[in-house]
């Protein structure tokens, strides 16, 4: 009776050793697939430069301030010694995405303009604000991404900022603004410093 019950409990554990030894394997593989996805690359454009006009100026070291707003071209501010005049542009550049994907646009939030002398006059409170493809209020520049959903592929943007004249330290000279000595106050000049505008998908 032993010997009966050792053979037949070892016919069953060689049955369960073969079962399983019969369903592994010594080689096996699967396909890994691979994909990308593509859409438009970012191209941003210029299309206007800042022009803050002319200031026509009658007493030299002025205190003022002059506001150019970004998507009417309009300059607010001035003093009786500091007139406004001429035709003042905001900067203006066209974005063009997918259309469909969210970016941030960056900035820096202070300009700078030298003349031939190396006068210096400061522009402050950069401002963007979109007046196509997409809905972005006027928002100040602080060198930061600034969030925009487009509704449209391309998105213009328009630039405008705050020229601020203080006595004794950024001064224009009387007589003239843009032009001392013959010489233009720009960005280009020098040391100046423009406004860079920034594009990325977020």
């Amino acid at each position: 009776m032993r010997t009966a019950k050792k053979l037949l409990l070892a016919t069953a554990l060689t049955v369960a050793l073969g079962g399983y030894v019969s369903t592994a394997h010594a080689v096996d593989n699967v396909d890994v697939e691979a994909t990308v996805d593509t859409r438009t690359a970012i191209n941003v454009v210029k299309n206007e430069d800042i022009n803050f006009g002319l200031l026509d100026v009658t007493i030299a070291t002025q205190a003022a301030t002059i506001v150019l707003n970004p998507l009417t071209d309009a300059i607010t501010g001035g003093t009786a010694t500091v007139v406004t005049s001429g035709t003042a542009q905001s900067g203006r550049v066209t974005i063009t995405t997918d259309g469909a994907s969210d970016i941030d646009v960056t900035c820096n939030a202070t300009a700078t303009l030298v003349n031939g002398d190396g006068d210096s006059l400061d522009v402050s409170a950069v401002t963007i604000e979109a007046s196509v493809g997409a809905t972005l209020p006027a928002t100040a520049c602080t060198g930061a991404g600034i969030g925009v959903t487009p509704t449209a592929a391309d998105v213009e943007i328009g630039i405008g900022g705050t020229l601020a004249l203080a006595a004794g330290g950024n001064e224009v000279k009387a007589g003239s603004f843009l032009t001392v000595d013959g010489n233009q106050y720009n960005s280009a000049t020098g040391v100046g410093v423009p406004v860079n505008i920034l594009a990325v998908y977020q």
